[in-house]
């Protein structure tokens, strides 16, 4: 989904990489017996599996007013909330089975689904208010926790992120609501208003922890050729982002710029901190010149490498 978003680029055909980052763009197959269905169905099911969890939950929490289950509902809103917010923003119409539903469930437009999970994410900060230093300990890793304080920030960022990305066209952006996306926004993590007034978030993921799992990672910070220093992303970022980053920063990788199987595009510049993200490498790694060079990129994300 990130090569169809041109946040992501790839000329590897694993789980079909390379069809889905070349353009022009080629017609997905739609239907159920598409060889590479799970490219597109897989964030259906983890986001709807996720949706029912919690859903079952707050059936469950509500019917005792405990302390625990309360703080834990708020958790389940804030679950059930993101859940519906990226199906939202992936899916133009999403079926949502209740959890003690056997039917198919109710056909729901994206934009239902949004105000839905505003709707969720504000019972879950509102919940969190109620008791701002209780911890939540149930996370990956052994020494993993955050306060409800913390989570009412990331809750703001989340709903100020889902609304924001309502709009699918220039048009529907001219008619959002942007007063309510910077509220969200001024409250969240490094907001003005925010709870914490953490102005740097930073992760912690188990494998720091000595622990085999890295919950944060995924294919565009994997690193092959080398190391962080020298190596090469696996889905390096596609070049677009820097484009919107640094205006002279070229849309698609010039055949030009590999001398000698060696990168040489310049490095982007910006007053945008974002550009940190992101690591420059001369490293083409696995990129395939007998493909498409245009597909080529000099960045991979950094933000989650671990």
């Amino acid at each position: 989904m990130g090569l169809l978003a041109d946040q992501y680029t790839s000329t590897n055909i694993h789980r079909n990489y390379y069809d889905l980052a070349r353009e022009p763009r080629e017609a997905l197959t739609n239907s159920t017996t598409d060889e590479f269905k799970l490219n597109i169905e897989e964030f259906y099911q983890d986001f709807s599996e996720a949706y029912k969890t919690a859903d079952h939950f707050t059936e469950y929490a509500r019917s005792d007013d405990s302390t625990f289950l309360m703080q834990s509902l708020g958790m389940a809103y804030f679950i059930r909330g993101v859940s519906q917010g990226y199906l939202g923003l992936i899916y133009d119409k999403v079926y949502l089975r209740e959890f003690d539903s056997v039917e198919g469930g109710q056909l729901l437009e994206y934009s239902e689904l949004i105000e839905s999970s505003l709707s969720d994410l504000d019972k879950a900060i509102s919940l969190f208010e109620e008791d701002p230093d209780f911890e939540h300990s149930n996370l990956p890793g052994n020494n993993n926790s955050l306060s409800n304080g913390y989570l009412m920030d990331i809750a703001n960022s989340f709903a100020a992120r889902i609304l924001a990305g309502e709009a699918r066209t220039y048009g529907e952006a001219q008619y959002l609501d942007w007063n309510r996306v910077f509220n969200y926004a001024i409250k969240g993590l490094g907001g003005a208003e925010s709870f914490t007034g953490i102005k740097v978030f930073s992760l912690n993921n188990s494998v720091t922890e000595g622990q085999f799992e890295n919950y944060f990672a995924d294919w565009s910070n994997f690193i092959v050729e080398g190391d962080f220093e020298t190596g090469s992303g696996y889905t390096p970022t596609d070049v677009k982002i820097f484009h919107l980053l640094d205006s002279s920063y070229p849309t698609i990788y010039p055949e030009n710029e590999i001398r000698n199987d060696t990168l040489t595009l310049r490095r982007a510049t910006s007053i945008d901190l974002r550009l940190e993200y992101y690591k420059y490498t001369t490293n083409k790694g696995i990129l395939n010149e007998e493909r498409d060079v245009n597909l080529f990129s000099t960045y991979f994300n950094k933000r989650m490498f671990s």
